[in-house]
């Protein structure tokens, strides 16, 4: 939890997401040397999540020095700006041959420790790990803290606490 409420944390999302944070989710990803699985081309904030704010952005950390050769995400720079697939949150192969060509993609080769922020419309995908060595990440969504499940009214518990900006000095 101290990882998710790093400073760093809440002064970027108080200016990306909403002054009031909540988690919408944290996940682990493990990509164990040579297997892991193929993640195809998807968006984030799609799939059906029935929120009554769309996540905005994924705090993703490499845990292991990424390269392509171990799975590395990828990601089709500007895709954010229009949420794509028509069902679910991966792309269907028309909609990956128009909106994910090979020649747009982008490998995000990370060193351990380093931090990505991904627009949840952003697309992205990871392949599987060839390398003997595992490639591990760990991400979270921070959502708006006036966000509730559309079906249930529920709310997301909120992770910082009242804010304060991180001063100049």
């Amino acid at each position: 939890m101290d990882y998710m409420q790093k400073p760093l944390f809440r002064d970027l999302t108080a200016k990306i997401v909403a002054a009031e944070v909540s988690i919408f989710r944290a996940m682990f990803f493990n990509k164990p040397a040579e297997q892991g699985v193929l993640i195809n081309w998807h968006q984030d904030g799609a799939g059906g999540w029935q929120l009554s704010i769309p996540p905005k952005v994924t705090v993703w950390t490499a845990l292991d020095d990424t390269r392509v050769a171990n799975g590395c995400l990828q990601i089709i720079p500007s895709s954010h700006h229009t949420l794509i697939p028509e069902t679910g949150d991966q792309l269907s192969e028309d909609e990956r041959t128009q909106h994910a060509p090979d020649e747009k993609r982008l490998y995000l080769e990370m060193e351990k420790g380093e931090v990505v922020l991904l627009h949840n419309w952003t697309l992205h995908r990871s392949e599987t790990n060839n390398t003997n060595r595992p490639r591990r990440a760990f991400s979270v969504c921070y959502i708006d803290a006036a966000t509730r499940q559309k079906t249930t009214g529920c709310a997301f518990p909120r992770v910082f606490p009242t804010y304060q900006p991180i001063s100049d000095n």
